[in-house]
């Protein structure tokens, strides 16, 4: 193409756009560089489900904080958001506390299965079980203990043993929600050693709207792949 010349700098213009697309292609099915990995604590029956974190398993396992899902650098929410996890064979437990100065007006609008849980104050959950970074589950919780469920294609998904419990305090809410394997149709056993990808994201509307994920690339949606962090499921 020669030097500084039209040609040239299609070149350099196509040339940069598709090492990108493969350092991003790269990085997706590597897992995700340098994102964030929680571990998923094994206990020794699953947490009686009130919204309050507070048997000896909650205090045992890693609480990881959530991040502003849009600003540049991706600090740490202004209203702290933590995400736990502890597992038994026949299922999962997801933790959250959400830090809340004005408990009294967050939205809770919703409390029958299936509404639209997503456009209240609420925790999303995304859970790719395989690990093959082609299909996920999501299920959204409030502050009611009413959930959504769907799939990453948007069809129906009946996820029947799920069960959701919040608590109210009075600077924070917080949430535990119980996944058993069985609710999903291709859920390999969950043992020492697996790994599920996922993401987690919350809904905050009071005074206005603010998007937190537990782990973002900065992007628009929720749904992105090449976001999901790791759960990691150990002893």
């Amino acid at each position: 193409a020669g030097e500084d010349n039209v040609h040239r700098r299609r070149v350099d213009f196509t040339g940069a756009a598709i090492e990108a697309f493969l350092k991003e292609s790269d990085t997706y099915h590597e897992g995700g560089a340098n994102l964030p990995v929680l571990p998923a604590l094994k206990a020794a029956g699953t947490p009686k489900l009130d919204g309050v974190l507070d048997e000896p398993c909650w205090r045992q396992a890693e609480a990881q904080p959530f991040k502003m899902a849009f600003t540049g650098e991706a600090p740490e929410a202004t209203k702290a958001t933590t995400v736990q996890a502890v597992w038994t064979p026949q299922g999962v437990t997801f933790g959250f506390k959400l830090q809340e100065p004005d408990i009294d007006n967050i939205r809770a609008l919703r409390a029958e299965h299936d509404q639209a849980i997503y456009a209240d104050d609420c925790i999303e959950i995304f859970l790719d079980i395989t690990g093959e970074r082609r299909r996920y589950y999501q299920i959204v919780a409030n502050s009611l203990g009413a959930i959504y469920d769907g799939t990453a294609e948007g069809a129906a998904w009946n996820a029947a043993g799920t069960k959701a419990a919040a608590h109210r305090e009075d600077d924070h809410w917080s949430l535990e929600v119980h996944v058993p394997i069985s609710d999903f149709e291709d859920a390999p056993a969950v043992q020492i050693g697996s790994v599920w990808y996922a993401n987690f994201t919350r809904s905050r509307w009071v005074p206005g709207f603010e998007l937190q994920r537990w782990s973002t690339l900065l992007r628009p949606s929720n749904h992105d792949f090449s976001a999901f962090g790791k759960v990691r499921f150990v002893e």
